[in-house]
């Protein structure tokens, strides 16, 4: 099975990967049972496609540059499909073919599990074989930074083809900081694979450009999520599409989602907050981005404090110097959340020391696990809810620091 020498590791079989690979994506799910319900003889891909096609109702946005984009799309929480938004990119170097013949030997994450990982080569043979019912896909953030093996042949060189579409480039406000989360992803997916309905973390808007092969959408209303309709939690794209698709008609028009059979050279534009459901129709290739956008800070920064408290810190501190406006609503946001209000004033007791470093604008990002564990102690009483909202209570300080 193994590609080329350099992949080849002693002891260590191409099935004995990928089943580890099924137990960190799937722990609850044995490796044995992906293709247990027989459902790759079940789904009718060119049926879905065609039925896609039909009800495709997704605004296409043609020519660029697109006036007030930002406001109209952004701000507004419209979604759009847009043609040739990335201009010039040449994509020659991501399709398949040559990936296979450059990457072959390099190692990609799968699952956007770390500890779940494939050689290109030994993927590309499972994804051309699998009957697996819901397949694995490569779903890597850290391509492009990856040295690899054979420095001639470096993931890295990926990223000098690489460039953010026009409408959204400088638009994320995590990247003021030092450390953000993981923002970007290479997705290499076999047909049938998918992600179930969701909706992007931390409240960030995304883009998804697709390279090769075909993807079918369906994103709901902004007012409507998985809640409403009944899906069961993590229901696997394809049976979300055998299943609930069919049935949509009968929804209220209100829950009916836009749909969008997305070909290669298109980049669809999800905003915040919207769930939406993606199927792989053939083998496909894609990059795509989450950003944190101004429009949507007060939701960004309360729903970030709670699932990503270590990390709002830190960006707390690169607003103070670089974007000092938000910063002051940061502050006036978390003085309504006493939750939010004690992980501040935690964090700020640990960098006490290091006051004159913040006004002289030094980027400093350490934190003691100590102070970690004090600040995430905040949540402990309040838990965490799927929808990131929280009652708001004001709240007074007596710890002698104030709120930052």
């Amino acid at each position: 099975f193994s590609c080329c020498f350099c992949c080849m590791e002693v002891g260590v079989s191409i099935e004995d990967e990928i089943r580890a690979a099924k137990k960190i994506a799937k722990p609850s799910v044995d490796p044995d049972d992906w293709d247990k319900d027989g459902l790759a003889d079940k789904i009718d891909l060119k049926k879905l496609h065609a039925l896609g096609v039909a009800r495709d109702n997704t605004e296409r946005l043609r020519k660029h540059p697109v006036p007030n984009f930002r406001k109209r799309y952004v701000e507004e929480k419209r979604v759009a499909a847009m043609e040739n938004a990335h201009g010039d990119l040449d994509t020659s170097r991501w399709m398949i073919s040559s990936m296979e013949r450059e990457f072959s030997c390099e190692r990609f994450c799968l699952d956007d599990h770390h500890d779940a990982t494939l050689r290109l080569g030994d993927f590309l043979k499972y994804m051309r074989s699998t009957r697996d019912s819901d397949p694995l896909m490569i779903f890597d953030c850290d391509f492009g930074e990856r040295e690899g093996k054979d420095p001639s042949k470096a993931c890295k060189g990926t990223l000098a083809d690489y460039h953010v579409p026009l409408y959204f480039q400088g638009d994320s406000l995590f990247s003021v900081a030092t450390y953000r989360p993981p923002w970007k992803w290479l997705i290499v997916a076999p047909k049938r694979s998918g992600t179930h309905l969701h909706e992007d973390p931390l409240g960030t808007c995304a883009w998804n450009t697709l390279i090769e092969g075909k993807k079918l959408w369906a994103i709901l209303p902004s007012d409507t999520s998985r809640y409403d309709l009944g899906a069961e939690k993590d229901m696997s794209a394809p049976r979300w599409f055998m299943e609930i698709a069919p049935k949509v008609d009968k929804w209220e028009a209100k829950h009916r989602p836009l749909w969008i059979v997305q070909k290669p050279g298109e980049t669809v534009f999800v905003p915040a907050g919207r769930w939406h459901v993606v199927l792989n129709l053939t083998d496909t290739v894609a990059i795509t981005e989450n950003f944190a956008s101004e429009f949507h800070f007060d939701s960004v920064w309360n729903i970030t404090c709670r699932k990503e408290p270590d990390f709002c810190c830190k960006w707390y501190q690169a607003l103070l110097t670089k974007r000092p406006a938000l910063a002051q609503r940061a502050e006036e946001l978390s003085i309504k959340d006493e939750s939010i209000n004690k992980l501040l004033t935690a964090w700020r007791k640990q960098h006490t020391q290091h006051q004159r470093q913040l006004k002289d604008g030094t980027d400093y990002t350490s934190t003691t696990e100590e102070g970690k564990l004090e600040m995430l102690q905040q949540f402990d009483d309040k838990g965490d809810d799927d929808d990131g909202e929280h009652d708001n209570a004001d709240s007074s300080d007596d710890s002698g620091y104030g709120l930052l």
